[in-house]
């Protein structure tokens, strides 16, 4: 899946820049030996031409990640400033890999500013990446125009519910530690404690280090939420609890050359109770709306994060 020691890979257009990539360790790496790092979003050819003869290496400067048209494999890369380029494709590092698409959820048509296509969302797929197997996820995909301009990003909150003999549910307090980040479980539903789901100090998308596929004409993000159940063993111990319910609560933007396309909120939930142990997830999944807006509390945090980020505008 990797280039072969020595692949020479050339830049198409306006720069030509030369790489050759050998390995060192088990990895991959690739120098410019150039300061200039722009433009953000630079394509090349393999050389000598795969026997496919459609496969590019799409470097994404802003999203810290590389993608091979063709073939789809996704690599990270380091950007050493004022100094090198430094791409770094490790061994393993393999692109997001369907293996079952689950069951088609919603399906809504898309018309803005050029940007018209489609969104799906199914849920209870399969799909590999890095060499780990999600089930029972969800994935959320829009394909038509313009998808190149296009990015998901995605806000999330999460609370679990302890309900005790003769009592209402409560919520517990305390700290979850995500992929997107820790995360201050949110005790009044009302004032949700957001985070936003990106794996990038710099980049609010979700495609900055999560699981996506991207090509030419569409624009696909995966995501299996984990439980929170095992944060809940004193709570199990107690003979007057009778269930507990772990919920993460996912807001997804479309967002098109900064401005929002659709949103998509859903919600993933594991439940406990001593009779039946823990079952999940099971998906709430609202169907996209093109009307979708960020409220105060996602614009406050994606600010605060986020305070030089152009991908979302609000």
């Amino acid at each position: 899946m990797l280039p072969q020691s020595g692949t020479k890979i050339e830049r198409q257009g306006q720069y030509l820049l030369n790489h050759t990539f050998d390995y060192a360790q088990g990895r991959l790496f690739g120098r410019q030996q150039k300061k200039a790092i722009s433009p953000p979003r630079r394509v090349y050819d393999i050389q000598p031409p795969p026997s496919n003869g459609q496969e590019r290496l799409v470097i994404d400067r802003d999203g810290c990640v590389a993608y091979r048209f063709g073939t789809m494999q996704r690599n990270r890369f380091i950007i050493v400033p004022g100094f090198t380029v430094l791409l770094l494709f490790a061994s393993g590092l393999e692109a997001t890999t369907v293996i079952d698409p689950g069951t088609k959820k919603h399906s809504v048509d898309i018309d803005w500013n050029g940007h018209k296509g489609r969104i799906d969302v199914h849920e209870g797929v399969t799909y590999a990446e890095e060499g780990t197997q999600y089930v029972k996820g969800i994935s959320l995909g829009y394909s038509g125009k313009k998808s190149g301009k296009c990015h998901w990003i995605q806000f999330v909150w999460r609370e679990i519910l302890v309900t005790k003999r003769g009592e209402p549910a409560k919520a517990k307090s305390g700290t979850v530690d995500t992929t997107g980040g820790s995360l201050e479980l949110t005790t009044d539903s009302a004032s949700p404690n957001y985070i936003v789901d990106s794996d990038s100090k710099s980049d609010p998308s979700f495609e900055s280090g999560f699981s996506m596929i991207r090509d030419r004409k569409s624009i696909t993000m995966f995501d299996s939420p984990a439980s929170a159940i095992l944060l809940t063993k004193d709570e199990q111990a107690d003979p007057k609890t009778e269930k507990i319910e772990a919920k993460t609560h996912l807001e997804a933007f479309l967002a098109c050359k900064g401005k929002i396309c659709a949103k998509v909120a859903w919600t993933s939930t594991y439940a406990w109770t001593k009779e039946g142990g823990e079952k999940g997830p099971l998906f709430t999944i609202d169907a996209p709306d093109r009307s979708g807006t960020l409220n105060q509390a996602e614009k406050d945090k994606l600010k605060e994060k986020y305070p030089h980020q152009r991908k979302l505008k609000g």
